[in-house]
Order: structure tokens, then C-alpha cells, then sequence
């Protein structure tokens, strides 16, 4: 799936249609005639890009080198700004980080929510995740005792919870727990809980 972008200072009217997006400066899109050239002055050549230094975003990996139509033209524009596209991390990649992260701590239970429990994430989507834990901290101190989980490389909702609290939750059907219970995906449980 290609991303969806804007593009910022192109030729009026002037939209992604196939290739892929590997700069920040050039893409390839069907145009009218103006700053734009023949795809197929092109052909077989990397798509050109400005010098590193003028590019102030991160490029949009690409799984496969940029193949453009006959019909492409390449143009020059100022930014890409990315509006959609896969998501970030996989189900697999996910499980796999959190629980290697989890299995050293008191943690007994790791329930994932949200878009990519629903398989719905996309390359802006963060990871929902409830944590059941014993603790006597604070609700709001104890997402610190798991800064690493921030470091997934996707935004990260985190809510941790004690075994007590997540129960009397549940019990009072809250709606919170009730989705997490219905649309949830356990991550990780800690091993004879």
C-alpha cells in the first residue's frame, strides 16, 4: 500500500498516483505540464533527490525501488507530507517487544486495544495497551516504571492497572474494560498467572 501525501509546492493539481515515496523532495505523479519531467529521462536512474541537508523530513521507507509508469512525470516539490499508509509495527513485532520487555518485571498481564488489536492501525496509529500489575503507586507515577515501552517507535498509550482495580472495572462494566475485554489482544501474560 502506497501512502497517501500533500504535496507542498508542486504544480497546481498535482497528486500522488503510483511509485513510491522515498524523498522528501521528488515523487512521481501524473501533472500538468510545468516544473515536471519525462519519466522516462529517468528510466533506470534513481529518482534525483535534493542534498540531504535541504530535506528537514525523514524519508518514507519504501519494501520496493520506485517503478514509474510511462505516463509518470517526476516533479520537484518543496515537502511530503505523509497522510496515511501502513502500519508502523506488525501483531508479531509487537507481542514479541513487549514481552521481551515485560518478562523482568512484576507485570502479570498485557492486554493491546485500539486499532491494531482491531487490525485497523495505520502508519499513524499509536499502540493501546493495559497493563495488570501489583503496585501501591499512583495511577499517574506508574507508567515510569516502563519508559522502554515508549521506545516501540510508534506513540503509546499505556494504562496500568492493578489486579484489584481492573477487576472492580470490569465489574462495574466500565466502558473502558469492556472494550479492552472485547476487542483486546493479551501481549503478554506472565508465566503460572
Amino acid at each position: 500500500m502506497l501512502p497517501t501525501a500533500r504535496l507542498h509546492g508542486a504544480p497546481d493539481g498535482l497528486e500522488v498516483s503510483s511509485g513510491t515515496l522515498s524523498g522528501t523532495e521528488t515523487t512521481a505523479a501524473p501533472g500538468p505540464d510545468g516544473p515536471c519531467v519525462e519519466a522516462d529521462d529517468y528510466r533506470g536512474q534513481s529518482q534525483p533527490k535534493a542534498p540531504a541537508a535541504s530535506r528537514p523530513y525523514e524519508p518514507v521507507e519504501a519494501s520496493k525501488p520506485a517503478r514509474w509508469p510511462p505516463s509518470a512525470r517526476l516533479c520537484s516539490v518543496e515537502r511530503v507530507e505523509v497522510l496515511a499508509g501502513p502500519a508502523r509495527l506488525s501483531l508479531d513485532e509487537i507481542r514479541r517487544r513487549v514481552g521481551d520487555y515485560l518478562s523482568g518485571t512484576a507485570v502479570i498481564r498485557a492486554t493491546l486495544f485500539g486499532s491494531y488489536a482491531r487490525g485497523e492501525a495505520d502508519a499513524f496509529s499509536d499502540v493501546d495497551l493495559v497493563l495488570i500489575e501489583p503496585t501501591t503507586l499512583p495511577f499517574v507515577e506508574r507508567g515510569l516504571r516502563h519508559l522502554p515501552l515508549f521506545e516501540l517507535g510508534v506513540g503509546l498509550d499505556l494504562l496500568v492497572y492493578t489486579p484489584e482495580e481492573w477487576e472492580r472495572l470490569r465489574r462495574e462494566r466500565n466502558p473502558l474494560a469492556e472494550r479492552v475485554e472485547r476487542e483486546g489482544i493479551a501481549v503478554y501474560e506472565r508465566p503460572g498467572s
